[in-house]
């Protein structure tokens, strides 16, 4: 079926990630891929130190490289995060300087599925 076929990548932001290990990498064998969204989800960083921005990056790519040991997954084969997508969608030339020395492409998110300022019915 489509939609079992249909892959994603998800942009994670590494803080929010222990304790859903088992989850995460659920997805990735499912063949979804994970892209780099920081170590959380602040706008700090298009006009903040470019040392800690890429700091930052690296910790989370760390910790997104960690969920494919010791074997990547197919949605993953070289074992490297490809994809990076800047909180709030707020990108410095800083910052595209320190996403092309990883490689990194970026992406901007065209919808959302929720609004986090929104909270849920109970």
């Amino acid at each position: 079926a489509f939609a079992a076929a249909a892959k994603a990548t998800f942009f994670v932001c590494s803080d929010y990630l222990p304790g859903y290990e088992t989850d995460a990498r659920g997805l990735l064998a499912d063949g979804h891929e994970f892209g780099n969204h920081m170590t959380c989800d602040c706008h700090k960083w298009a006009s903040g130190p470019a040392q800690e921005f890429q700091n930052d990056l690296l910790a989370c790519n760390h910790a997104i490289e960690q969920l494919l040991l010791p074997k990547a997954p197919s949605s993953m084969p070289s074992g490297r995060v490809r994809w990076f997508r800047a909180p709030g969608a707020k990108l410095s030339f800083a910052m595209r300087a320190g996403l092309e020395r990883l490689g990194l492409r970026s992406a901007l998110g065209d919808c959302y599925c929720d609004d986090w300022a929104i909270e849920d019915p109970q």
